[in-house]
């Protein structure tokens, strides 16, 4: 998943990674994944 490989770290470390663990431990669908993580990218630019 290239897309994920180029993540800056700060989206991957606080969007992808625990959102992705939480999807495959069946805590949330992807649909969730996504939304999660699209609002870490807004946090992310914002700063």
């Amino acid at each position: 998943m290239d897309f994920i490989a180029n993540a800056t770290s700060a989206i991957f470390a606080q969007g992808w990674t625990p959102d992705l663990q939480k999807m495959v431990g069946g805590k949330q669908d992807a649909a969730g994944l996504l939304k999660a993580v699209q609002e870490e990218y807004l946090r992310e630019l914002a700063q």
